[in-house]
């Protein structure tokens, strides 16, 4: 009888671990990093990720001329109407991915400061509400 330990009470180990969860949490605290340079330049920032009022971005975006063989035929008008469209078309394609590319490298930014000044508080885990969530999961 000696070689067996005494049944825990489950709820006193529910307690006991919801209080070192609690001390955890409150040993996090908010950080706040430092802006990266240029921040307020940003697109997550300031809120712009259409470049279609930018005159320059449009100039990367060709419109295909009136081919030789519809200079003198009823098309030619239904190939300018076309051909505008799918000048917008392209015009808004470009925009789209040129601001996702801009906007996902901003956010990677965005991370590594985080997680730099994260790393200076020495916190490996954000005090975020995703966290808080997943300390209430622990029982």
């Amino acid at each position: 009888e000696d070689g067996l330990q005494p049944v825990a009470n489950g709820f006193q180990m529910f307690l006991d671990i919801r209080r070192q969860v609690e001390k955890r949490r409150q040993a996090m605290a908010i950080v706040h990093p430092k802006p990266p340079q240029g921040f307020k330049d940003y697109l997550l920032n300031r809120g712009s990720y259409v470049l279609e009022g930018n005159p320059s971005s449009r100039l990367s975006v060709p419109v295909i001329s009136l081919p030789q063989s519809l200079s003198g035929s009823p098309m030619k008008e239904l190939f300018g109407e076309q051909e505008q469209e799918r000048y917008k078309l392209r015009l808004q394609h470009l925009i789209e991915r040129a601001s996702k590319l801009v906007l996902s490298a901003e956010q990677e930014i965005l991370r590594v400061h985080g997680r730099a000044a994260r790393a200076i508080q020495n916190q490996a885990v954000p005090l975020s509400a995703c966290s808080i969530l997943r300390d209430e999961e622990i029982y």
